[in-house]
């Protein structure tokens, strides 16, 4: 990776304080950074998904961490995200860890709101989407002595370890599902999102008119042509038949 730019010394340090003088930056192909094949995050197809069509719409936003050999210790998927979406090169700074890396786009106003309130959803949203453990992972880290301690409860890392114990048994989670209800998540996100503003109230009001819908003070987005809002919290499974050796629950029951 060649170096090609050299940032400036940041004269607001204290003095004493023990930080390379300067920070160096390069330029980079994504092609030169490798996956980490012991990442315990699997991942999901909705949050690869989500992430690709992010950066596509809003850019780059968090920066990834790869380790001096260029084996990415954060950010796996959002390096194939960013291929996915067209993107070929990184800025790279070399640092030691001492410093906090701010990625500045000089593009977004989060004042204004739009795309930069947008990217900050998408940044805690897809996260939490894209997140799926794994347990087998898990269980050889905490073997190998990583101490997972401080950022799991004691019963949380139980259960993970617990299902990898389960896994390693020969447990299949798929036998012990037949006969369960179906469930099929289908991808209900947006193909593509702009932003609308209006100069007036009247403004509006008009364009709600040429939609067809409703806007109020409280409308923060909506579809076109428009959806229906699924509402779950009332709803619950129940049995389509009864079997014979069971007998239906009563008052005490529910």
């Amino acid at each position: 990776m060649a170096k090609d730019k050299r940032l400036a010394k940041d004269k607001r340090q204290p003095k004493g304080d023990d930080v390379a003088s300067a920070l160096v930056a390069s330029s980079a192909s994504l092609e030169d950074f490798h996956d980490d094949h012991e990442n315990a995050n699997r991942g999901t197809q909705r949050g690869a998904s989500m992430l690709e069509r992010s950066i596509r719409e809003l850019g780059a936003g968090r920066s990834i961490v790869v380790d001096k050999h260029g084996q990415i210790i954060a950010g796996n998927k959002t390096r194939q995200a960013a291929l996915d979406a067209g993107m070929k090169t990184a800025v790279v700074v070399e640092t030691d860890g001492s410093q906090l890396v701010v990625v500045k786009r000089t593009d977004l106003d989060l004042g204004e709101g739009g795309p930069a309130r947008q990217l900050a959803y998408a940044d805690n949203r897809i996260g939490e989407v894209s997140l799926d453990w794994d347990p087998a992972q898990l269980r050889r880290d905490v073997e190998a002595g990583v101490d997972l301690q401080s950022l799991f409860g004691e019963k949380e890392l139980e259960q993970l370890l617990a299902a990898a114990n389960a896994t390693a048994d020969g447990f299949d989670p798929s036998k012990e599902w037949q006969g369960m209800p179906e469930f099929d998540q289908a991808d209900k996100t947006a193909v593509r999102r702009i932003v609308v503003n209006f100069k007036s109230n009247a403004d509006a009001l008009e364009f709600a008119k040429l939609l067809g819908q409703p806007i109020t003070d409280k409308t923060r987005s909506m579809w076109y042509p428009a959806v229906p809002i699924d509402r779950l919290m009332d709803k619950r499974y129940e049995a389509t038949d009864q079997r014979d050796d069971v007998p239906p629950p009563t008052d005490d029951d529910r």
